[in-house]
């Protein structure tokens, strides 16, 4: 909702909160997974396997899909818990890079963050505020004092071109 996405309740939306779960489309069924298998699910399923690379393109289709939504997030919306709510999208995208291995692009926050900060001589890591909770993202952040970069909105739009690779 809208509420939850203002306060930063990302945990509520079920594309965040089920990210670390992979999908397994040759688990799924067509009905009640208690019936017998239906014409339906055999004509599917056949479909599937004489395709090339069956249910696995199938399953890398779908956590494509997943990563975008994550990627496409609109995190500006957040006013309240930024810094919570970049932990817990940091963590739901991080969980699903590993079904791209072939795609070295996707990089981890941290990995990204070592680079940027390998390319900005001079820059260092915000830290984590205790105070400003609240409304601070300044750990997502890197400064040399004077200009200061979002480092998490450069990550997630690198993300996104990387992936438009795969």
């Amino acid at each position: 909702t809208d509420y939850d996405l203002k306060w930063g309740r990302l945990e509520n939306d079920i594309g965040v909160n089920e990210a670390k779960n992979r999908v397994n489309s040759a688990g799924a069924r067509c009905g009640r997974p208690e019936s017998k298998v239906n014409a339906d699910e055999i004509a599917i399923r056949k479909e599937i396997n004489s395709t090339a690379g069956g249910f696995k393109s199938v399953d890398e289709a779908v956590e494509k899909i997943r990563l975008v939504h994550l990627l496409s997030y609109p995190m500006e919306r957040i006013r309240c818990y930024r810094t919570k709510s970049r932990d817990t999208m940091k963590d739901a995208i991080e969980s699903i890079i590993p079904c791209f291995a072939s795609n070295k692009k996707l990089k981890t926050f941290e990995d990204f963050l070592s680079k940027k900060l390998l390319a900005y001589p001079g820059f260092k890591r915000l830290p984590r505020s205790k105070d400003h909770e609240y409304h601070s993202i300044t750990d997502y952040m890197i400064s040399d004092g004077v200009t200061e970069y979002d480092v998490f909105k450069e990550w997630s739009s690198s993300l996104h071109d990387a992936l438009q690779k795969v």
